[in-house]
C-alpha cells in the first residue's frame, strides 16, 4: 500500500468515526431532559458536524469522494416536507432548473 492509499484509508476511517460520533451525539441530545445538558450536546454536535464536513471536503478535494446531486423531485420532496413541518427559517436552496 502506497502513501496515498494509506492517507485515503486513514481519512475514510476518520470520516466513518465522525459519522458515528454525530449519530451518537444526536441520539443523546434527543434523550436529554435537562435543557443545559441538551444544549451542551447540541453544541458538541455542531462542532462534530463541522469536523465531519472538513473531512468530507478534503476527501472530495483529493478526488476520493464524490458528491451526488439530488434529483429535482427529491429537492421538491424535502422542501415540501419542511413546509409541512412548519417551514424553515432562512433561504431554501432551489434547483437551477426551477
Amino acid at each position: 500500500m502506497n502513501h496515498g492509499e494509506k492517507d485515503r484509508n486513514m481519512m475514510e476511517e476518520a470520516l466513518a468515526a465522525q459519522n458515528n460520533i454525530t449519530a451518537r451525539c444526536s441520539n443523546l441530545s434527543n434523550q436529554c431532559g435537562a435543557t443545559p445538558v441538551k444544549m451542551a450536546f447540541l453544541n458538541l454536535l455542531g462542532d462534530e458536524h463541522r469536523i465531519q464536513h472538513e473531512l468530507f471536503s478534503e476527501l472530495h478535494r483529493r478526488g476520493w469522494k464524490t458528491e451526488e446531486r439530488a434529483a429535482p423531485s427529491q429537492l421538491r420532496e424535502v422542501c415540501q416536507w419542511a413546509k409541512d413541518q412548519g417551514g424553515v427559517e432562512g433561504p431554501v436552496l432551489r434547483s437551477p432548473h426551477q
